[in-house]
């Protein structure tokens, strides 16, 4: 391959550097999540979803979040310890008096509504896997703690959705019921500009890092067209390295 073939495929490479253009309102916008590197740290989802879950945190959202949860739950659903919880009995409670709390016995995200007698527990994974006995021990403590008097609600939350080991007490969930259901919910009601900041960041954060986005997944398929090849052999030639990089993890190192 002579010089001015080589130039011409550099030319040709860089003119159609335009194919790169719909990765940009990923990788150029402003993420808090993304600054602070917590896109797929498990503990920093967790305490999102437990102030999101909250009715009475600042965000505007009230129960709604959290009613949504407990109906897909009950939806269909007849679990032997949520006492044949239904979702018109969700839709009529009072979860004023909600109390969350975080790890509170190891559990992820516990939420705990006195008045109604009804305990909903989290367990959150992401990049880690479910540990041995970990869900039929965590049921226990709960039953344990709490008595025969409360209606349990526990969740097994993952990207895909998996099912959990005591799927005779725990409700498999996917992190594309979160994104759903936020934003529909932030669609509909009106909520402070800041909430609503956190909240649209949070969302992007679980579409980029969480859960398998369609844009995101037919814009990877770009990645074999990006590589010219004739473009790639003078480069080669004259032994410049040439690192292929991950554009939604910039701080990896990529391949040489």
């Amino acid at each position: 391959m002579n010089n001015e073939n080589e130039l011409k495929k550099l030319n040709e490479l860089v003119s159609d550097i335009d194919c790169l253009e719909p990765l940009y309102k990923w990788t150029n916008e402003l993420n808090i999540f993304n600054v602070l590197k917590i896109n797929r740290v498990e503990i920093r989802h967790s305490n999102m979803l437990s102030w999101l879950l909250n009715p009475n945190e600042l965000h505007g959202l009230g129960d709604k979040l959290l009613k949504k949860f407990l109906i897909y739950a009950t939806n269909g659903t007849n679990l032997e310890i949520m006492k044949n919880l239904t979702p018109i009995d969700v839709d009529l409670l009072n979860l004023n008096d909600v109390v969350a709390y975080r790890e509170q016995d190891n559990i992820d995200i516990l939420l705990v509504s006195e008045s109604n007698k009804i305990v909903c527990a989290i367990e959150n994974k992401i990049g880690t896997d479910e540990h041995s006995n970990q869900l039929n021990r965590y049921r226990k403590i709960l039953q344990d703690k709490y008595g025969e008097s409360y209606r349990y609600v526990l969740f097994f939350l993952s990207p895909d959705g998996i099912e959990p080991s005591d799927s005779e007490n725990w409700i498999s969930i996917g992190y594309k019921f979160v994104l759903d259901e936020l934003e529909k919910i932030t669609s509909i009601y009106k909520i402070s500009d800041k909430a609503k900041l956190y909240i649209d960041d949070y969302i992007k954060a679980i579409r980029r890092c969480v859960v398998e986005d369609k844009e995101l997944r037919e814009l990877s398929y770009m990645g074999a067209s990006v590589l010219h090849s004739e473009a790639i052999f003078p480069v080669k030639k004259a032994k410049i390295p040439i690192v292929i990089k991950n554009t939604f993890k910039p701080e990896d190192p990529g391949t040489l």
